[in-house]
């Protein structure tokens, strides 16, 4: 469904994902996080979730094995407490519909949802930046489009639910 499937685009191989010091100030503990788009390094995550009690659900379709995206999946749908997580997920993807299918697939676990995008140059011009990936450039209320209308900008995150 993805012409790019920036698989490449994962690069906090060195510190923890931005969203995370914004989720801190909630003190979040004791539940479940799904990462949904987690990509390839987890390090600096897991040590985060494990400080706080939190059952960490790692979620990447291009960049993580299949049986952890199922069982990742599993556990959220069964999950008491759950938290959805998706970071600078939506802005490398280029088709409106395949985003669309995200921000409902988030919306299905009927958790709170909190999301971050990377703004580029914030001009809303998408463009291919390296081979297979892709830039929206849009800035992070536009993406406001894609999620209920209950759904809010706070602290420089989507959140919904």
């Amino acid at each position: 469904m993805q012409k790019y499937s920036s698989a490449e685009t994962s690069i906090n191989s060195s510190k923890l994902p931005a969203i995370y010091g914004k989720l801190a100030k909630m003190h979040l503990c004791d539940c479940s996080l799904l990462d949904y788009g987690c990509g390839k390094y987890l390090k600096y995550i897991k040590t985060w979730c494990k400080a706080r009690n939190i059952h960490y659900l790692p979620y990447d379709a291009f960049n993580q094995p299949q049986k952890v995206n199922e069982a990742s999946l599993l556990a959220a749908r069964k999950a008491e407490r759950l938290v959805v997580v998706c970071s600078n997920v939506l802005n490398v993807i280029e088709e409106d519909e395949v985003v669309q299918n995200i921000v409902e697939t988030l919306i299905s676990f009927k958790a709170p949802v909190f999301t971050t995008v990377y703004e580029g140059d914030g001009k809303g011009k998408g463009r291919t930046t390296k081979r297979d990936c892709w830039q929206r450039n849009e800035k992070l209320r536009q993406y406001a489009r894609f999620f209920p209308e209950h759904a809010r900008v706070e602290r420089g995150m989507i959140v919904c639910g």
